[in-house]
């Protein structure tokens, strides 16, 4: 069942990058305006707990809402489970077309756009196509059909709304309903939610043959593939959660610096992994590098730690329609997961590569939080200021501290995490490493962090060793220190010209000024 997939995969030709720093650093500027810069670029990302923009609480339009255009699609779906209609690639392209017109494309159906999946239908070769055609397609269809059978002919489901606590429970039965729904771009134009444009899996198939979203369709196939295979009931009818954990306003306001100054948590032993992955963590939390909006560019050109998490656990996909874009006082919990699919490359040598049989298959927990982005090099310069600083580390503990929150026969005591935000967000990550340490130890978790060959982390043990025994308060006014330190000394007397050639040796900077503090 599992061959075809296998046809078009290439040699990865790279692993994790390590995001460069910046090299535009304007440092007077930033020096003698540096507050004024900081308190500029937040109102630029407000406060999630605090913003008064619209609450995501529309309604995800389910296809039994739409009576006329239910009854026209269940006909389709019909043709294709009972009566065998689709009897070659011509008639499954005429039926997606079909579909795409109906719900998202008004005009003519020359505009629709199948070239990427027309070509990886015919790399799939003649074996492949049959596969995919008889065995896959008519599965699909059925998941499809049976949205009706495993949501009551419910006409919407509520999403979980921003800014309140709250867990939806969904089926794994339910989840691939929805997913087919995708895959055929069937799930009705939202006209209630206003979380994203969302056009079902869509994007993957138009343009020219692309690898990336070639594979990217083949996840999906094999996600398909693999829970057709699935023959263990409690499995099969296994509820996923999703726990949207949003702190009171005024729990929020005491997470103050003198909070984090004053903590007497100790701090715990590190699992540092230089060559492991956090996927490969069954038995801990891994961490979602979140966008805001959750599942950042999967529908699209995005494949780095976010989206090949997406892929790697398909079901995680409805949160895209499920979640409203995250604030600062929130993170959100996924209990129950399957992981399907294994994986090569990153970024554009994103390679799929066959189906995951590693353990723990069905009962991944992942938390997702958003990092801030720092993308130009006056926002690299700011993230060791105090206020941003202290926002990550309220937005990771929010995310570590979900005890109360966990399936309770299934409580997990790690986190498995890494560069968190240090990507195309240009976070720096020993400033990334300390926050996590600190948000896991005042979470009392375990932190499994995962280095991904980036040298700058070299010193982690050296670091653990040295605060070994500490307090989170007693590093974290190490870390207001050197925020002093970095701010005040380090910038203070340099030139925009010395800054600039010298903006590399700030990624190492803060290993340092900790180990040979007294």
């Amino acid at each position: 069942l599992f061959f075809f997939f296998l046809m078009i995969r290439r040699p990865p030709r790279s692993t994790h990058c390590i995001s460069s720093a910046a090299s535009d650093v304007y440092k007077r500027q930033i020096y003698s305006n540096m507050q004024k810069s900081i308190d500029d670029y937040f109102k630029g990302h407000p406060s999630g707990a605090r913003r008064e923009e619209q609450k995501g609480t529309g309604r995800v339009a389910l296809p039994m809402g739409y009576k006329k255009y239910w009854d026209e699609l269940k006909k389709k779906l019909y043709d294709v489970t009972v009566n065998a209609s689709i009897k070659n690639k011509a008639d499954f392209l005429l039926l997606l077309q079909w579909c795409i017109v109906r719900n998202y494309i008004k005009n003519t159906a020359e505009r629709v756009d199948l070239r990427c999946l027309n070509a990886l239908l015919k790399q799939l070769g003649s074996e492949g196509v049959a596969v995919f055609l008889y065995d896959l397609v008519p599965f699909i269809a059925v998941a499809a059909l049976n949205i009706e059978k495993e949501f009551g002919n419910k006409e919407f489901i509520v999403p979980l709304a921003s800014r309140v606590s709250s867990t939806l429970a969904l089926t794994r039965k339910q989840i691939t309903s929805l997913l087919a729904h995708c895959f055929l771009c069937t799930l009705p134009k939202q006209k209630e939610v206003h979380i994203f444009h969302f056009t079902g899996f869509y994007s993957f198939y138009s343009g020219e043959f692309n690898q990336l979203y070639a594979n990217k369709i083949l996840f999906l196939l094999n996600y398909f593939a693999s829970v057709k295979a699935i023959d263990v009931p409690e499995q099969v009818n296994k509820t996923i959660k999703f726990t949207r954990i949003a702190l009171p306003q005024s729990e929020y306001d005491k997470l103050t610096l003198n909070y984090w100054l004053y903590s007497k948590s100790v701090l715990r032993p590190v699992v540092m992994n230089t060559k492991g992955r956090i996927e490969d963590c069954p038995d801990s939390i891994s961490v979602d590098f979140a966008n805001k909006f959750l599942g950042g560019g999967v529908l699209e050109h995005g494949a780095v730690q976010e989206e090949i998490l997406f892929l790697l656990l398909p079901e995680l996909l409805v949160t895209r329609f499920l979640c409203d874009r995250l604030g600062d006082n929130e993170a959100l919990l996924i209990e129950g997961l399957g992981q399907f699919s294994e994986y090569s490359g990153y970024s554009s040598s994103l390679r799929f590569e066959g189906p995951y049989t590693g353990s723990g298959k069905f009962d991944r927990s992942v938390i997702a939080i958003d990092a801030l982005p720092f993308s130009s090099g006056r926002d690299q310069l700011m993230q060791f200021h105090k206020k941003p600083v202290l926002r990550e580390l309220n937005k990771a503990f929010i995310g570590f501290n979900v005890e109360k929150h966990q399936d309770k026969e299934n409580v997990r005591k790690k986190i498995a995490t890494g560069r968190w935000g240090c990507g195309a967000f240009k976070g720096n990550a020993q400033l990334k490493f300390i926050i996590q340490w600190l948000a896991a130890a005042e979470s009392g978790k375990e932190l499994v962090f995962h280095t991904y060959g980036d040298s700058s982390l070299d010193n982690i043990p050296s670091v653990v060793k040295k605060y070994a025994g500490k307090t989170v308060g007693e590093l974290f006014t190490q870390l207001v220190n050197f925020d002093n330190y970095f701010y005040d000394s380090l910038l203070k007397d340099k030139s925009r010209a010395t800054i600039a050639a010298d903006v590399e040796t700030f990624d190492t900077l803060l290993f340092t000024f900790l180990l040979n503090s007294p």
